[in-house]
């Protein structure tokens, strides 16, 4: 699952390393806290999923590659 905006244009997920550097602490620095980090995200606001294997399987089915988003409904009611 990854997001977009209403331009379509994709919202970086933050990496790996960015959130260990955030959750270093300096122990030199006494007013250096450790950042608490959500362990589940919240989602973007005024962002919409979109699925890289939905993506695929609308590939699979109908031998194009478009950008699916997730929805409520079932996936064949988008997909095909």
């Amino acid at each position: 699952i990854y997001y977009r905006d209403k331009r379509g244009v994709e919202i970086p997920a933050p990496d790996k390393k960015e959130r260990e550097e955030l959750a270093e602490v300096d122990e030199s620095d006494i007013f250096d806290e450790a950042i608490v980090i959500e362990r589940n995200e919240p989602e973007p606001s005024q962002a919409h999923a979109y699925s890289k294997a939905l993506e695929f399987l609308y590939f699979l089915a109908n031998m194009e590659w478009a950008i699916v988003p997730v929805c409520r409904d079932r996936i064949r009611e988008y997909i095909m």
